[in-house]
């Protein structure tokens, strides 16, 4: 697999500190609300259970919230010291080592995904690009959602509040911006929230849907037209 300097920076500080990352990450509760709203919006536009794609599952601390809901649940992440923890933290359960830019499956493999910051990981010249990769793994009307860090550009955060060694890669985002892109790769949005974390962290949380070819093929001609015209 083929790594950005970027993302050898991140998956290095994971692999290094992936221990210290989980004992500061334990609680199963905290992007319970999330899920609920994901849940409902899967059962109501889907209509089943399915398969759920974790992207970027980290220790697997969301694998269980999944499991006991009734999905059939696969984790993915760039990180073999997180693997190895959620390996023994959910033992009958699928994980997998794998680079978001080129995920290891067919097409339209999963019902939904769920993006918890690890989007935030994709330097911005590539997030498109990966965007229209998840989309081709998802099934007819699959349900999505993607959990960033608001802000401006981009950034090597060293990390000093939870890690000695804890540099990463973060691309911020406002929501209208993020709104653009996620309409550009062919997702509709059906709803957006902003969460607050202690002094200075603001999460967006985007809940999307794949949306028709058709729809995405429209908008991409009205682009067009806009720009070669004028509005």
């Amino acid at each position: 697999m083929r790594y950005s300097d970027n993302e050898k920076i991140t998956r290095d500080t994971y692999n290094q500190s992936g221990g210290q990352w989980m004992k500061t990450h334990q609680d199963r509760d905290y992007w319970l609300c999330e899920f609920a709203i994901f849940s409902w919006e899967l059962d109501r536009l889907v209509g089943k259970k399915g398969k759920i794609l974790d992207l970027g599952c980290g220790f697997g601390r969301d694998c269980k919230v999944f499991t006991e809901a009734g999905y059939e649940y696969v984790g993915v992440d760039f990180s073999e010291g997180l693997l190895e923890e959620a390996r023994l933290l959910n033992p009958e359960r699928e994980f997998m080592l794998a680079n978001i830019r080129n995920l290891p499956f067919g097409d339209e493999s999963f019902e939904g995904f769920w993006a918890v910051a690890s989007l935030l990981h994709i330097e911005k010249e590539n997030i498109r690009k990966v965007l229209l990769g998840i989309r081709n793994k998802l099934k007819k009307k699959a349900v999505g959602l993607i959990v960033l860090k608001e802000g401006e550009g981009e950034m090597i955060d060293e990390g000093k509040d939870w890690s000695q060694n804890g540099k990463r890669f973060f691309a911020y985002y406002g929501e209208d911006e993020f709104k653009a892109i996620l309409e550009d790769c062919g997702f509709d949005i059906i709803g957006v929230r902003r969460r607050k974390e202690g002094k200075t962290t603001v999460w967006l949380e985007f809940f999307v849907q794949k949306n028709a070819r058709l729809k995405q093929e429209i908008r991409k001609l009205l682009n067009a037209a806009v720009k070669e015209y004028g509005a």
